[in-house]
């Protein structure tokens, strides 16, 4: 864990990863560690939320994995399919896009929230 910690630290401060790339790999490795009986995914998201504020401006809430209006269990079973492309498969590009998609919802529900209209 402690490895995790210090490797995520290292590339956010190198500046050679991208900030989702490294998001996706702390959350995908993390959740493979499962320190706890219970709440990895819960803990993992929340700390991934936190590793992104700085990019992002808002927390990040993973669920909002589409646009398109999926129900609860829908978004589930997308975040798991993804989650083992990444960890069984190494391939991050479905867990950078989950990322990078649910940053931008994010950021607009906040500010719908927020009532800023566009000055149009």
């Amino acid at each position: 864990m402690i490895k995790l910690f210090e490797e995520t630290r290292k590339s956010l401060s190198e500046g050679n990863y991208k900030w989702f790339q490294v998001a996706s790999e702390f959350l995908a490795r993390f959740l493979f560690i499962h320190p706890f009986p219970n709440g990895n995914g819960r803990t993992a998201r929340v700390l991934v939320s936190a590793l992104l504020i700085k990019y992002t401006l808002v927390p990040v809430s993973l669920f909002n994995v589409t646009s398109i209006d999926y129900t609860r269990d829908q978004s589930n079973e997308v975040y798991l399919k993804v989650l083992y492309e990444a960890q069984i498969l190494d391939n991050f590009h479905l867990l950078n896009s989950l990322i990078i998609e649910s940053t931008f919802l994010s950021l607009e529900s906040f500010l719908v929230h927020l009532d800023v209209r566009n000055p149009d």
